[in-house]
């Protein structure tokens, strides 16, 4: 996230659209989480690594909005995981999927930060 803040901070008015953009495709991407499988998911992160380089930034910024907003996709900030269909097992499904996905190294290691700043831990 710091270089996208950085962004921000600079002006970089494309920023907010990146994760207007991201919210919506991460709405397609996860509206059966409860109920796909972590291997089925892996495959759709696997298969979205390049959406996300193409459309939130290039290759950095669209990696690093790709974590940190899947995250948010779920986790409210008013209610947590108290919701339904986005709850906390959902943002461990999806840890877990990243973790098996083909996406880059450096996106495995973003999810695993994003997730821990959203209370999630691989078990």
């Amino acid at each position: 996230m710091h270089k996208n803040i950085e962004k921000l901070m600079a002006g970089n008015a494309n920023i907010p659209e990146y994760f207007v953009q991201a919210s919506k495709k991460w709405e397609e991407v996860l509206a059966d989480i409860s109920s796909v499988s972590e291997e089925k998911l892996a495959e759709r992160l696997s298969n979205i690594q390049f959406w996300f380089e193409q459309n939130c930034g290039g290759r950095w910024d669209g990696q690093e909005v790709m974590v940190w907003t899947a995250f948010a996709s779920i986790y409210s900030t008013a209610t947590g995981y108290d919701r339904a269909a986005r709850g906390e097992a959902e943002a461990r499904k999806l840890l877990n999927a990243f973790t098996k996905s083909m996406v880059s190294l450096e996106v495995k290691f973003g999810a695993k930060k994003a997730a821990a700043s959203y209370f999630i831990s691989q078990e």
